[in-house]
């Protein structure tokens, strides 16, 4: 793999836009309702994890694509996995262990009657090593555990591990090989939305004892389990994707910079009646990647100002921090014994969404702090550790 390989800057912004509507997510799950019930547009953002999937398999292709191409070495297997782990390791270890210790402050202060169910199964100290090994998303729990949205750093290590055989498969067997992955993606979430989601669902609440059987219709926001399989359809779409941007498909029409803006404004509108399967979002996501990579005129400048780009930098670290952040802030109440209404079940939208502005700074502040002091100089120096040859990870952004 040559040194050289080109920077696809408009994809930087895109990490940071998804991580934030992610934020904007959590909040309204966690602790305050941003929109009327029934109103189901910040519900739906989880879907931008599928989109970072999506973002991934392209990526990885674009920047490791001549590594694994004609063969699998295991030299070059060996390393391409440590600059993976020197990626994502740190910063996921790093808060682990601030979610433990947010966790046994937490057992330390309140007596065990009075922690909420549902928090001993996202604290369940069994799921503490396979926090530790990137594992817990394989099908071992019934929830994601500690810092919940490391489900997807979990199987994003799992599709890091088998890359390259996908990577050779697909040039071995060129177009069949293209069919044969967009079939499977296909039917893979098909399978997820109308089969193992409710199944998940079900399950979760007959744990918790909770009797509404009630379960999202149309939905593949799974987070353990087959939650690899979830990750897999679309970082392989990206994968297809990538091959689609080397012909240059389409680039007439989808580097025009109002295709971005349209299917943003359709997206915006289906998801507020949850109108729109979850599978059918993926290919509009396609389109978004493409239109930007293409991106000329209005969209390049949009996507490449200061703001963006830096959102996109630290979007690792706004992506692994917020959540227990989130969950900080809810013990504390809980420890402080404050009563009246939760944030939660607070029904001042305005209120919410100004609450919901000041944590976003917040978590954009100490997000800078991980990345600057955590995650950067980590990642550095493990790759100049256990990685001695550039080419694995000097032109890497993603």
């Amino acid at each position: 793999m040559k040194n050289n390989i080109m920077y696809l800057n408009s994809l930087t912004p895109l990490r940071g836009i998804a991580a934030v509507l992610v934020f904007f997510h959590h909040f309204n799950s966690f602790l305050g309702q941003l929109l009327p019930t029934g109103n189901y547009l910040v519900t739906k953002w989880y879907l931008m994890v599928d989109f970072f999937f999506l973002l991934s398999g392209f990526i990885m292709y674009h920047v490791y694509g001549n590594t694994f191409k004609n063969n699998i070495k295991k030299k070059d297997i060996i390393e391409f996995i440590k600059a993976r782990f020197a990626r994502l390791y740190p910063l996921h270890f790093f808060m682990l262990s601030f979610s433990i210790g947010i966790f046994a402050l937490l057992k330390f202060k309140i007596a065990a009657s009075d922690i909420p169910p549902i928090l001993n199964l996202l604290f369940d100290p069994n799921t503490i090593i396979s926090n530790l090994f990137l594992v817990q998303a394989w099908g071992m729990h019934l929830e994601a555990s500690y810092n919940v949205p490391s489900w997807s750093i979990s199987a994003e290590w799992f599709l890091y591990l088998i890359f390259p055989f996908l990577l050779f498969f697909m040039n071995k067997y060129k177009k069949t090989a293209k069919w044969l992955i967009a079939v499977f993606a296909i039917a893979g979430l098909c399978s997820i939305m109308y089969h193992f989601q409710p199944m998940d669902w079900l399950l979760r609440n007959e744990y918790l004892n909770i009797p509404d059987t009630n379960v999202p219709k149309n939905s593949i926001n799974v987070i353990t389990g087959i939650a690899l399989l979830r990750g897999l359809c679309s970082f392989s779409v990206g994968m297809v994707l990538y091959e689609i941007f080397r012909t240059k498909w389409m680039i007439k029409y989808l580097s025009k910079s109002y295709v971005s803006f349209a299917i943003w404004s359709f997206l915006l509108i289906v998801w507020i009646g949850d109108w729109l399967p979850d599978v059918l979002a993926i290919p509009f996501f396609c389109i978004l990647l493409l239109n930007a990579v293409y991106s000329q005129g209005v969209l390049k400048r949009l996507l490449n100002n200061r703001v963006f780009n830096y959102l996109g930098e630290i979007s690792y670290s706004i992506y692994m921090i917020h959540v227990p952040l989130m969950f900080l802030l809810y013990m504390i109440t809980l420890m402080l014994g404050i009563e009246g209404e939760s944030a939660h079940e607070s029904t001042n939208f305005l209120d919410n969404f100004i609450a919901s502005i000041i944590g976003l700074l917040v978590v954009i502040g100490l997000a800078s702090l991980t990345y600057y002091f955590i995650e950067k100089p980590l990642r550095k120096y493990l790759n100049e550790k256990i990685i001695r040859k550039e080419k694995y990870y000097k032109p890497i952004r993603n």
